[in-house]
């Protein structure tokens, strides 16, 4: 049975007929399994973003006070004082509008009823400018939808007339791609049995997360860890090259059970088989030659290079390593130490040099994947923000955000410099 169905939901229409006699020919037209992912993949219906604040800083729109003015009834409800207050807002609001870059759609009723709890002209220009992200991000999300829709219909009709003329169109209204649903607890016992065997592998070295030194671990550093620690099951658990894992020297009663307690969410995933086992074992039970066993430590002095299969266990320690204890743990086992070569292959310019648990197993599983490429292995799971400086990270994010603030300031000076002149002119009125 074929990997994918096809199902025309126009029965007016039916398959296209070969050319040649022989029956093989005919499943030319059925689509192979990369065909289906071509078909699915050849429609990209994403939109190309912009900042919503600098679109306003670029579109200013043309607004004008009197379009924000609040409804009669609302003003008409406004007892004498707050009548009063409402002429000194409003006296703010024209100036606003006419020096900010950020200015709000409309104002309804509402909003004029939260402008008013407003106690100073800053708080209200910030309230407004609030409004006018707000609406400008609501505006976009309206267009995302509607671009979305205009280049989903143009593509059914592009399909529609290959359907008509009697080719493979894929569409609501053609044909579709189905996945076959009696193969597919088929496949999926064959895949979770694939992933099992490249987990056994003998060629494959064992990782030990070594947990001696875990409860020597404050409070926030163990629960970093644990994070690390479930994050590199889960993703080794869907992994479709798995490595085995091993977890040694867990040594507390307790932490032996809250960890078994918390590996026991992951039975109902596909592949619980690969959870790792826990025990109290050294780190000496998983190797009977020294030569093929080597501990991780950033404080190594060698680097580890070339492809891992010359060896058959790798230690990780489980901790921050701020007191070399990954140093401690591979001179009392007797095992050699060695670094990841992130020194020789990454220029590292900016935040500590410190790769978690979890992104140094996906390493391993790229480096034993593509024969011992460090280079490429470490650039997939660094992040990008440690391959820049500190300047170039935020330069440009500085600047702009360092000439919003400014001229909010500005604004915000300037009504409130009006707001006082409106105050002194109502003194004096009184006065007079």
């Amino acid at each position: 049975m074929p990997f994918c169905m096809l199902r025309a939901l126009s029965h007016s229409h039916s398959f296209p007929q070969p050319s040649s006699s022989s029956a093989a020919s005919a499943f030319r037209f059925l689509p192979s399994r990369i065909q289906c992912r071509q078909t699915a993949s050849a429609v990209n219906f994403k939109v190309k973003k912009r900042s919503v604040v600098k679109r306003l800083e670029e579109e200013t729109p043309q607004i004008s006070a009197e379009q924000l003015r609040p409804s009669e009834g609302f003003i008409k409800s406004l007892s004498n004082e707050k009548f009063q207050h409402f002429n000194k807002i409003f006296t703010e609001l024209e100036l606003f509008v006419l020096i900010s870059k950020f200015i709000p759609q409309n104002l309804s009723d509402e909003d004029w009823n939260n402008t008013f709890t407003r106690a100073s002209p800053g708080d209200r220009v910030r309230y407004w400018e609030h409004l006018a992200i707000k609406s400008a991000q609501i505006q976009r999300r309206i267009e995302v939808t509607s671009e979305k829709g205009e280049k989903m219909a143009e593509y059914c009709v592009q399909q529609k007339a290959i359907y008509d003329s009697g080719g493979m169109g894929y569409s609501s209204d053609c044909y579709t791609l189905l996945l076959d649903p009696f193969s597919d607890r088929r496949r999926k016992n064959l895949v979770d049995s694939g992933r099992f065997w490249r987990s056994t592998r003998i060629d494959k070295p064992r990782i030990v997360l070594d947990l001696e030194q875990f409860s020597a671990e404050d409070y926030r550093d163990k629960h970093v860890l644990y994070l690390q620690l479930f994050h590199l099951i889960r993703a080794n658990l869907h992994s479709s090259n798995p490595l085995p894992i091993s977890v040694a020297n867990v040594k507390d009663a307790n932490e032996r059970s809250t960890l078994q307690i918390r590996l026991n969410e992951f039975i109902s995933e596909p592949s619980s088989y690969l959870l790792p086992d826990i025990t109290a074992q050294p780190l000496n039970d998983f190797f009977s030659n020294k030569q093929d066993a080597v501990y991780i430590s950033k404080h190594a002095k060698e680097d580890l290079e070339g492809p891992l299969d010359r060896f058959s266990t790798i230690f990780l320690c489980l901790s921050l390593d701020h007191k070399k204890q990954s140093l401690a743990a591979a001179r009392r086992s007797g095992v050699r130490t060695m670094r990841l070569p992130i020194t020789k292959h990454v220029y590292w310019k900016s935040g500590i040099m410190y790769l978690p648990i979890e992104k140094t197993m996906e390493t391993f599983r790229d480096v034993l994947w593509n024969e011992g490429d460090w280079k490429t292995a470490l650039l997939n799971n660094i992040s990008k923000r440690h391959l820049l400086s500190f300047e170039e990270r935020s330069n440009a994010k500085l600047q702009e955000s360092k000439m919003r603030i400014q001229n909010q300031k500005e604004v915000i000076a300037a009504v409130t410099r009006l707001s006082e002149e409106w105050e002194k002119q109502q003194k004096m009125k009184r006065a007079n």
